[in-house]
């Protein structure tokens, strides 16, 4: 997690705005990552906030390469 994150999950809980959080681990992130990024496009988002989502994708895809057997479904 960066600081960045660390800061955005702070300023959401003293504001309580909810949060929803992915794990590399649930075998449906990478998709659900992709269709996020798709909708950001699409929407006009910054190319910075794009990059962002395609390192984080690119995170996940990594680590789920790197441990297949703890890759599951969501319980």
């Amino acid at each position: 997690m960066t600081k960045k994150d660390e800061q955005i999950i702070k300023n959401a809980e003293e504001q309580k705005i909810p949060i929803f959080t992915l794990v590399a681990k649930d075998s449906c992130t990478v998709d659900t990552l992709y269709d996020y990024f798709n909708h950001c496009q699409n929407a006009g988002c910054s190319q910075e906030h794009l990059k962002g989502i395609d390192k984080r994708i690119q995170e996940f895809e990594q680590w789920q390469e790197l441990h297949p057997l703890k890759v599951k479904e969501p319980d």
